[in-house]
């Protein structure tokens, strides 16, 4: 495991809504997003 670290940013000049993360935010930092695998094909034993 590593530590988490910034990639990306984004920022505005008003206020966040719902509306604002899903048209700007989302579509910004998608190249970004990490694939995430299936805990059994990461680990051998149940994680949880």
């Amino acid at each position: 495991m590593g530590q988490n670290r910034p990639l990306r940013s984004v920022h505005t000049a008003k206020d966040w809504t719902p509306e604002t993360i899903r048209d700007h935010v989302i579509p910004a930092l998608s190249p970004t997003f990490y694939p995430l695998d299936r805990s059994q094909d990461v680990f051998s034993w149940d994680p949880y």
